[in-house]
């Protein structure tokens, strides 16, 4: 989990839009209020950080490597990821 303590405070920007904690957002859950704040961090690990899946796949230690590639290309484009992240700051 040192990703997610690295990056904590980022990604609790990005989670208190949908008032959820970061690691309600990991954890396995499959409501519906966790999904999109769980998209969100994964996609911004990917774009900003440039992890590798498998890397990510460590995070989210309970999703398995196919399902983490879906959750990052289901996201938005890189370019407009990295606009809307930095509006985060």
């Amino acid at each position: 989990m040192d990703i997610i303590e690295r990056h904590y405070e980022e990604l609790k920007k990005i989670c208190s839009k949908y008032n959820v904690d970061v690691y309600e957002a990991i954890w396995r859950n499959r409501k519906r209020e966790f999904k999109r704040p769980r998209t969100e961090v994964a996609c911004y690990l990917k774009h900003k950080y440039n992890y590798t899946y498998k890397r990510l796949w460590e995070v989210f230690d309970w999703r398995d490597y196919s399902a983490m590639i879906h959750l990052i290309n289901k996201c938005k484009p890189k370019k407009q990821y990295n606009l809307r992240t930095e509006t985060i700051k």
